[in-house]
């Protein structure tokens, strides 16, 4: 008889032609069962593995879906024989910015290739917690970063949690943490760069694919920046024409820092930003990581999710 897969993935997650198509081809290999944790969950010996992605749920301003989340993480948790895909405390992480920011404050790596050294590593950054009081207490003590992106510490679930800040002033700051005296924030250290982004997405021990996005624009005035971290920035033909003039990143350079962000981290199926420093373009920082993405663009994708996932369940891969 074939292995069971179960699997739950939030609806966005769930829609997204990469997953669709995993999803399909694992039909082939195993027995697939959706699990639908709005009802009576399944008994858990049905299930030699459950690949999974409930971040939204748990995020949810809905009372009712959170506890679901809540109870299905438990399940998960309560039956640890079950093969996870991924470890459900790592992708619980993503659903929090300072979790993941804590994960990478010690994140370095330098790389030699046969002209260059490469360095790679996170921005600085401040964690605001607690009342508002606190948060403005402590920048008393501190010397935030600026200019800064401001994030709410929740990373996916409702429209504020995508809804981002570039203050270039201590007073911007202040003025932006006022306006939301109820949230936790990371303060991260706005970068000088090249206004591309290198987006690389990761289906560890089988492939990696980058593209370059257009990225926020690096503040040039004393104005708050406010934009939707969802929003997709095109790239000038001048600024793609300099960047084509650089160095290119090693793609060895993009496996070394996946295989480093999967050690942190513990999830095998995931994407990150990277960006290039403007007047050292052989420094980079990884500013953002995001746990089962689009994979857009990355045809080979479905094929390596599905070789991934039998390889964790003990299953000889065909062809």
């Amino acid at each position: 008889m074939p292995k069971v897969l179960g699997w739950y993935l939030n609806a966005k997650t769930r829609e997204q032609k990469s997953i669709k198509a995993a999803i399909d081809l694992l039909r082939k290999d195993l027995d697939v069962i959706f699990i639908d944790i709005f009802q009576e969950l399944p008994p858990p010996n049905q299930f030699d593995a459950i690949f999974h992605k409930p971040t939204l749920e748990w995020n949810s301003e809905d009372s009712t879906i959170q506890e679901k989340a809540h109870h299905f993480v438990s399940f998960l948790r309560d039956n640890p024989s079950i093969i996870q895909i991924d470890p459900v405390d790592s992708v619980l992480m993503f659903t929090n910015r300072l979790c993941i920011d804590e994960k990478l404050s010690s994140f370095s790596i330098t790389f030699n290739d046969s002209d260059n050294i490469w360095t790679v590593q996170s921005p600085c950054s401040l964690h605001l917690l607690g009342s508002l009081e606190m948060a403005l207490a402590d920048l008393q003590e501190m010397h935030p970063p600026l200019p800064c992106y401001v994030k709410p510490s929740k990373s996916c679930g409702p429209r504020e949690t995508h809804q981002l800040s570039i203050c270039s002033t201590l007073e911007q700051l202040l003025a932006c943490l006022h306006s939301h005296p109820t949230q936790e924030f990371l303060v991260q250290e706005c970068i000088s760069h090249l206004p591309i982004v290198h987006k690389a997405y990761t289906v560890l021990g089988e492939c990696i694919f980058s593209r370059k996005a257009g990225s926020v624009p690096h503040p040039t005035s004393d104005t708050q920046y406010d934009f939707d971290s969802q929003k997709k920035f095109s790239i000038d033909g001048a600024v793609e024409q300099e960047e084509s003039s650089l160095n290119p990143i090693p793609q060895a350079l993009f496996a070394e820092i996946a295989s480093a962000i999967s050690r942190l981290t513990g999830v095998q199926l995931f994407g990150f930003d990277v960006i290039r420093k403007s007047d050292d373009p052989h420094r980079l920082y990884v500013i953002d990581i995001n746990y089962l993405p689009s994979f857009s663009g990355m045809d080979e994708a479905p094929e390596a999710i599905r070789r991934n996932i039998l390889k964790r369940m003990g299953i000889e891969i065909s062809s």
